[in-house]
Order: structure tokens, then C-alpha cells, then sequence
């Protein structure tokens, strides 16, 4: 089971993330407010205990698991020695062993250590790893979340400090009646919004030395995470598509320069449309240069994953080996063609085969302008190419925006001399298949 969560990291450290600001809510709250905990609260934090429990014993195994793979135990002494004391006592529920059995109503303030659990959790670090997938990829998105995230913590934490300090209102005082628990804790919740963001309206006021005492550290406070806060805010904002302000900078360039150059406006057109339209496919993003860092081995294994489907879909490499498939990949060169463009003429030796992944390409004869066929997305043209001199039968031409990729033939050539096996096959393929467009004839 211990091995199953550790492979399973994510979900589970989201899970483990979510108790956690629960507790980091819920055991402050009670500290201050003294409010009953219920057979329904009591089940949920014995769940919650069980669940950090369970996270205690998995992040032994997997220290356990580094030091027997890297031979170097180090890591799990540090981890005995720092992160464990903290993960066991957040294991215990002192909230519920102060109201349920003898202990000391004094010791309610150990139950604070559970609220520790969160300063390991939500890491800039480890919250970008569990909530920084699918929607929220973008990095900046994710670091506003983890601001807000820790901004409403903090405001929670002040409000139950100013509680504590405080006391309740008296509602009346002949009574002995106090303010309700919601709603001592909801103007509890707005004096520490008004006071952190330094707007202060003054309707709730210090009047002990002790809240004096406290107030001040709140607003020191206030005052210097107000302009760090705000201005890192408002740095990720304009950063959240970043790729977007730089292609708007390129085209900035691009038309001052066509104007620059008086170029023509129906070419100056075409130019924008045709970087409208690498923005709209690709985002302003070039898959080449994204994947040019990578080492190779990872690079293969992302270019077969986008690719292979695609390659088994020719029947020329319908028998090709994993191998075989994986050497192609890195050797397909992606390529645009605008409406109108001509791919290649009829005649024009073959030099390429060609894979449309975007658009649509017409096959017509030039002369007549008689359409033969018209190929989109997953089909192919071109593959006899690969493997003859043929001349090209008949002209291509691009009906919309095309995205292509594109398979030299002297890389194909190159690429088969290191399989002399499915050389020979495709070879006699190649023939079989041009003989039959012979016949067709």
C-alpha cells in the first residue's frame, strides 16, 4: 500500500494538502471559540489523524527507499532528526484527548502542532507540483493561487490571534451574553482584512495594552507584506501570457519594419495573417526550439509519443519496428504553407514525404485544374519520393493554412542504411506500389 501512494505522489499530496489547510483552519478556530466538537468533527479529525498517520509511514518509505537504492542513509537520518518530529505529533489529535479523556484542559494548546503540518505541505514547491497541472500549467496562474492561498490563511490566523486577545463583545453584560461564535469570528475576520490592508476603518479598536501590543505587529506587518504582496501580484498578472505579449512585441517589430521597407499592403497582409495564425495553432510556440533542450532520449520518446500514430498509419512503415519508428521521429521537420502556396509541381523530382497534421492540400493537375483528390488532417503524400527518382504525377497545393512535416529523403536513406532488413522490404514495397500506379495509368 506505501508503495502504491509513493507512486502515486500527486493526487496524494494533494489529498494530504487539503487536510492539512482544513486542520490549519479548523484547530485555531477551536482554540479561540472553544466551540463543542461534535461526534461528526471528532470522526473527521480521527479521519484526518489517520491520514497523516498514513503520510508519516510514506515518506519513511520513501526515505527508506532512497537510501536503499543511493546507498547513503543520510536522508533518513536528516528526516528522522527534523520532518518526523513534526509529522508524529501532527499525527495526534490533542484536540480530541483534551475533551474526551482526562488530560488537562492547559495542554489544548499542543494541538496547534498539527497546524505546523501546513508549513510542509504548501511549499511554493510542492503546491506548483500538486496543483500545477491541467489548467493551471501556467506557472504564474499557480503562484497567484499560492499567494491568495497564503494570504487567506493569514488573515484566518490574525483573526483567531485578535480573538484570543480580544475576547467577545457583550451582548449583555447583566446576562453574562457574548456574541455568537459566527459572529465574533466573522468581525474578528473583517478587523484583521481592514488592519492587513492597512485601510483601518477605526469601528473596532485596541483597548488594552495587550491588544495594543498586538495590533501593531499586525499592522508592521501589514505594511511590509502590503507592498510585497501587491507588487509581486501585479508582476505575475502581466506575466500570466507572457508568450502573448511577446508575439504582440514581434509583430510590433514586424510591421515597423514592413512599413519601414513599403512593403506592399496585400503583402503586408499575408505577413499577419500568417503570424495570426502560427499564434492561433501553436500559441507562439516552436516545437523545435521547445524541444531542443531536452536530452535526446527524452526528446525520442516525446516525438514518438506525437508522431507514431501518425507514421503507422503509412503503409510503407505499417511492418517498421519500435526502433526503426523511433530513429524517424527525430527527423521529422516541421513545415507551414500559407492558402494558395504551392507544395511541389508536377515533374519536380521528389525530395520529401509529407504528413499533414493542420489544413488541407488539393492534388490537381495544374494545366486543367481538374482536382483529384483533397487531403487533411492524417493523411499523407508524397512517399514514393522516399525511395525513387520518379518525377512527381501531379501537382500539390496548400487550401488553407497547412501544417506539415516533412521527411527528406536523404535522411530517410540514412536512416534505413542502419536497418538493411526493413530496408529490403520497403524497397520491394516502394516498387509493388509504384508498379500498380504504372498500371493505374
Amino acid at each position: 500500500m506505501l508503495g502504491f501512494i509513493n507512486k502515486h505522489k500527486g493526487p496524494w499530496g494533494s489529498i494530504m494538502l487539503l487536510l492539512a489547510t482544513y486542520t490549519a483552519i479548523q484547530v485555531p478556530m477551536w482554540l479561540v471559540l472553544n466551540f463543542h466538537i461534535g461526534p461528526v468533527l471528532a470522526v473527521i479529525n480521527i479521519f484526518v489523524s489517520f491520514f497523516f498517520f498514513l503520510d508519516m509511514l510514506v515518506n519513511i518509505y520513501e526515505h527508506r527507499e532512497r537510501a536503499k537504492n543511493s546507498k547513503d542513509n543520510r536522508g533518513l537520518k536528516k528526516y528522522f532528526k527534523s520532518q518526523f518530529i513534526t509529522d508524529f505529533l501532527s499525527v495526534i489529535p490533542f484536540d480530541l484527548l483534551v475533551i474526551y479523556t482526562s488530560l488537562p484542559r492547559e495542554l489544548d494548546f499542543l494541538a496547534f502542532v498539527r497546524v505546523l503540518r501546513i508549513t510542509q505541505l504548501s511549499t511554493l514547491k510542492g503546491f506548483a507540483r500538486r496543483w500545477g497541472g491541467g489548467e493551471f500549467s501556467n506557472p504564474s496562474v499557480v503562484r497567484i493561487f499560492y499567494f491568495l492561498y497564503w494570504i487567506f490563511l493569514i488573515m484566518h490566523w490574525f483573526a483567531c490571534g485578535w480573538i484570543k486577545i480580544h475576547g467577545r463583545d457583550v451582548v449583555d453584560e447583566a446576562a453574562k451574553l457574548f456574541t455568537d461564535n459566527p459572529t465574533t469570528y466573522i468581525k474578528a475576520l473583517y478587523w484583521s482584512v481592514t488592519t492587513l490592508t492597512t485601510i483601518g476603518y477605526g469601528d473596532i479598536t485596541p483597548k488594552t495594552n495587550n491588544e495594543i501590543i498586538y495590533v501593531i505587529g499586525v499592522e508592521l506587518f501589514g505594511a511590509a507584506m502590503y507592498g510585497y504582496i501587491i507588487g509581486n501580484i501585479a508582476n505575475l498578472i502581466s506575466n500570466v501570457d507572457l508568450a502573448k505579449a511577446q508575439f504582440i512585441e514581434k509583430m510590433d517589430k514586424i510591421n515597423t519594419f514592413m512599413k519601414y521597407r513599403q512593403l506592399p499592403e496585400d503583402l503586408q497582409s499575408k505577413v499577419n495573417l500568417y503570424y495570426s495564425y502560427l499564434w492561433e495553432s501553436k500559441k507562439g510556440y516552436d516545437e523545435s526550439s521547445v524541444l531542443s533542450d531536452l536530452p535526446s532520449s527524452l526528446k525520442m520518446k516525446v516525438a514518438l509519443y506525437i508522431n507514431k500514430e501518425m507514421l503507422e498509419k503509412i503503409p510503407l512503415f505499417k511492418n517498421a519496428s519500435e526502433e526503426f519508428l523511433q530513429d524517424l521521429v527525430m527527423h521529422l521537420r516541421p513545415v507551414v504553407y500559407t492558402p494558395e502556396d504551392f507544395i511541389f509541381r508536377k515533374g519536380e523530382i521528389g525530395k520529401s514525404l509529407y504528413f499533414i497534421i493542420q489544413g488541407s492540400v488539393q492534388v490537381l493537375d495544374e494545366k486543367t485544374n481538374t482536382v483529384f483528390a483533397t487531403l487533411t488532417q492524417g493523411n499523407f503524400f508524397g512517399e514514393i519520393a522516399l525511395l525513387t527518382s520518379a518525377p512527381r504525377t501531379a501537382t500539390v497545393k496548400a487550401v488553407d493554412y497547412c501544417d506539415l512535416y516533412a521527411l527528406d529523403k536523404d535522411t530517410f536513406e540514412a536512416v534505413l542504411q542502419r536497418y538493411p532488413d526493413f530496408s529490403e522490404e520497403i524497397h520491394r514495397m516502394a516498387d509493388e506500389r509504384l508498379g500498380k500506379r504504372n498500371a493505374d495509368k
